[in-house]
């Protein structure tokens, strides 16, 4: 003790305390003054506990998962497991202590100076500066690089200049107008006006493309070319999803390619309308300049992911096709204010196996959104309440789903084929690590703040609003999407809590002056929105490049391409027809869906894009086995070379090659579009 007293000895009047130590300490205490500080320093403690916890049981972790060669080196994945456990502990935490302060009116609390001697204060403000400062740092660091990119700041300022203009427009009559107006024209331009357009395929991208839209969207799309040939497996991103892709496919006005990017354009149409209605629940009609002006802010920073333009129809496993469950139930949540809670606990199980049956992912986020909102209600009316509604959500969920499946599944089905991508996310596939991203920490620490009151203070029976339970609900949304976001850390994966956190704060305007609401408006596009305005400002300007308004031919049913594009896939179609008229062929593609539908012979595997679905070597002996049990005398597998326009990449080649070779086969010829495998010796 001695030793430590004279280190601090004349620390209090040093310069490293007074100008580091003491603003960073006290400046937190001084903002977070209306909030509840008690819960604060206990969430911030919380997160050095469950960091610390996460880094030890790394040590002691098992073998990484192995996955195939090939699928490593293309997608160079990162190891995840620090921050999925960091992430999912917390949760945890939070929870546990949360219900159990609700269940005992109990509150984690802390004697920071009181409880201790005077000289432990320096310590102990020396330590959580520092804490502070290990976060922050890279934090402001990382934003500040962010805002003065050119292109960035550029985008936040004119749009800063815009919606300060559009804002004081809300303020009359004929501003309303003017605001109104301008929101018409931004809408027609970023979701009507691409109906007019047709997608052009560059060269080297085909393969991009049909990777994606088979994997997502492709059982449908061939269960409509390929009517009587049943799909041996369950599509991996949703069943109903699929279905509803197969039933539109059959319609004339989104039939081929061209036609279901159409649907997709579509969906996203409808997606903005079922935000604008969302928007407009929660401010109310009272307020509807406002819910314009946010509708239009949520439509100007998403456009690049929910335009008709948008690039990921090209890659609909992030489109709003697969979410589009979500605004819907948001929709209904409203209504769960009122009412026999029970019988909105069993409605919530319904809803949330019929969204699962359509897509497993977006199913369990509704499921968990709609459960918490529900909890928490349930908390005020007592534990038989909760234990009752809780049984009945379970079993109107499993109830629903199975008979959902089995209605949509002839004979026989596994249902590891719809978890096992879910799974393999959940083991860390397709990791990448997290960096100092400020939108996510400032949007997880507001999130899970209110996640904590909530539960905290669930036992007191408070009679919620419409909005106040529709903000309970994508609280629970946004914490149960965060587990993907945590594995696979990338801007573009959180742009649906994102977009959830856009429409839980943006309501906040009714509540300011002017001065307020020009802040709000100031937080959300200076510190939330500059990647994504900068991003906005490449969407439109690389928009000509992906798109064409003139007339030209299609070449890739519907879509236009480059004539090498065109030529090859066509070339590639023409000699697997020929090769196939003897019987005893089966092929092998990168871009199944696309020669498939040109050549007019369904996939010769369980799985139409093998490659995709051979990540791990469990589903690499699969496939090999599945090739022997076929025994055909000849395959036909893409020739990836430097004269190949579509894009496929290399370890793609070098994994069919390594799959037909361990299937007792080997290269015995080429044409100009495959290579020809035959039985070995």
């Amino acid at each position: 003790m001695d030793r430590i007293r004279r280190l601090f000895k004349g620390y209090e009047t040093s310069a490293f305390f007074l100008i580091v130590v003491q603003p960073v300490f006290y400046l937190p205490l001084r903002l977070t003054e209306s909030l509840d500080q008690r819960r604060i320093f206990f969430m911030f403690y919380a997160l050095f506990g469950c960091a610390l916890v996460a880094w030890a049981s790394s040590l002691f972790s098992g073998p990484l998962p192995v996955y195939t060669i090939e699928h490593a080196m293309l997608y160079d994945f990162d190891d995840t497991a620090f921050q999925r456990r960091i992430y999912m502990l917390y949760a945890f935490v939070l929870f546990i202590t949360a219900l159990v302060g609700a269940i005992f009116r109990w509150d984690p609390s802390f004697n920071y100076f009181s409880g201790f001697r005077e000289e432990h204060q320096l310590l102990i403000q020396t330590l959580v500066a520092v804490m502070i400062l290990l976060l922050a740092v890279p934090l402001v660091y990382n934003y500040l690089g962010s805002i003065t990119e050119k292109r960035a700041f550029w985008a936040v300022l004119g749009s800063l200049l815009l919606f300060a203009f559009l804002l004081r427009c809300t303020t009359s009559t004929r501003g309303i107008w003017i605001l109104a107006i301008f929101t018409l024209v931004v809408f027609c331009l970023f979701f009507l006006l691409p109906l007019k357009a047709t997608l052009v395929v560059q060269k080297d991208y085909l393969w991009g493309l049909d990777h994606h839209w088979t994997g997502v969207i492709g059982n449908g799309l061939l269960a409509n070319i390929f009517p009587t040939v049943s799909a041996p497996v369950l599509p991996e991103y949703g069943i109903y999803l699929n279905k509803l892709v197969s039933a539109v496919s059959g319609i004339t006005l989104f039939a081929g390619f061209g036609g279901m990017m159409k649907f997709l354009q579509a969906v996203n149409i409808l997606f903005a309308l079922l935000l604008l209605i969302i928007l407009t629940q929660r401010f109310g009609t009272r307020h509807m300049p406002l819910a314009i002006l946010s509708f239009l802010l949520v439509i100007f920073i998403m456009a690049p992911t929910l335009s008709s333009a948008s690039s990921t129809l090209k890659v609909p496993n992030q489109a709003t096709l697969r979410f589009i469950f979500i605004p819907v139930a948001l929709m209904f949540v409203p209504l769960m204010a009122r009412g026999p809670v029970i019988i909105w606990w069993v409605a919530a199980g319904i809803l949330g196996a019929v969204a699962a049956a359509y897509n497993l992912e977006t199913g369990l986020v509704v499921m968990l959104g709609l459960g918490f909102a529900l909890f928490i209600r349930s908390m005020g009316k007592g534990y038989l309440t909760v234990i009752v509604g809780g049984a009945l959500f379970i079993v109107a969920f499993l109830g629903t789903a199975y008979l959902a499946i089995v209605s949509a599944v002839n004979g026989q089905f596994d249902l590891a084929d719809m978890s096992s991508l879910l799974n393999l996310f959940a083991a860390g596939y397709g990791g990448k690590e997290f960096y100092w991203y400020a939108p996510f920490f400032i949007i997880m620490a507001h999130v899970f703040y209110l996640f904590f009151d909530w539960l905290r203070r669930s036992r007191e029976g408070r009679v919620f609003t419409g909005t106040d339970f529709q903000s309970i609900a994508i609280v629970g949304m946004i914490i149960a999407f965060m587990p993907y976001v945590t594995n696979r850390f990338y801007v573009q994966n959180m742009w649906v809590p994102y977009l959830l956190y856009l429409l839980l704060i943006l309501p906040m305007l009714t509540d300011k002056s002017f001065l307020g609401k020009a802040l709000l408006l100031l937080f959300v596009i200076g510190v939330l929105a500059p990647s994504h305005l900068e991003q906005s400002t490449l969407f439109v300007k690389n928009i000509k490049r992906t798109w064409t308004l003139q007339p030209s031919e299609t070449c890739l049913n519907g879509f236009t391409a480059p004539k090498e594009v065109c030529d090859y896939a066509e070339g590639q179609a023409t000699e697997l027809r020929s090769r196939s008229q003897n019987g005893d062929t089966i092929w092998i593609s990168a871009t199944p869906l696309t020669i498939a539908t040109l050549s007019g012979i369904a996939p010769s595997l369980s799985r139409a894009d093998p490659f995709a679905y051979a990540r791990t070597s469990t589903f690499q002996r699969a496939l090999r086995d599945e090739i022997t049990a076929k025994a055909p005398d000849l395959i036909l597998i893409d020739r990836v070379d430097i004269l190949n326009p579509l894009g496929i990449p290399a370890a793609v080649g070098d994994w069919q090659k390594r799959l037909v070779e361990e299937a007792g086969y080997r290269i015995t010829g080429k044409s100009d579009f495959w290579l020809y495998a035959r039985k070995g010796d």
